[in-house]
């Protein structure tokens, strides 16, 4: 399933005290990855190359940059990568990002091994603001094989958001 919303009240903008806010994003990861090329390209976006400015929550991080959803619930399609790249951006943008930080990304859409990105290495002028944090995430609940190991649009879908696998065994 997917959750759309269902006219314009029922998206909330959130403002930060610094001036940043959330109603200056261009495109949603949604967006971004859902405007494919198909298959055979491992559903790459159409959008790749485009500067775009995108909010979303923090749900994940790791030594180059870190994952983000569109929303505190997670939903398919909704999640995406961002890529710092070098050593300067990664002390200036990762190291007081936290899982449940609202941000507001301005960067390029890349793709990388079939992974959707906003890469801050190859953007003129990129930028990551925080606008709050704390935020409380839902994770998408799905099974092993709802995620599966291919590049297909089902593995698309689970990309960047925070999800709660069932029924797992670890042998």
């Amino acid at each position: 399933f997917e959750i759309h919303p269902r006219d314009a009240s029922d998206i909330v903008f959130l403002t930060c005290s610094d001036g940043g806010d959330a109603s200056s994003a261009t495109h949603t990861a949604y967006q971004i990855n859902t405007d494919v090329t198909g298959a055979e390209d491992c559903e790459a976006s159409n959008l790749v190359d485009t500067f775009v400015t995108v909010a979303g929550y923090v749900t994940g991080l790791d030594s180059y940059g870190f994952y983000m959803q569109d929303g505190m619930v997670a939903a398919a399609h909704t999640g995406i990568y961002v890529y710092l790249g070098t050593d300067a951006l990664i002390a200036a943008y990762l190291s007081d990002r936290t899982v449940g930080e609202q941000v507001v990304v301005s960067a390029l859409v890349d793709e990388y091994w079939g992974l959707s990105e906003l890469n801050l290495r190859t953007s003129t002028d990129p930028t990551i603001v925080s606008i709050s944090t704390g935020n409380a995430l839902t994770p998408l609940v799905t099974t092993t094989g709802g995620i599966g190991e291919a590049c297909n649009a089902g593995g698309e879908a689970h990309e960047g958001i925070l999800v709660t696998v069932t029924d797992v065994t670890i042998e």
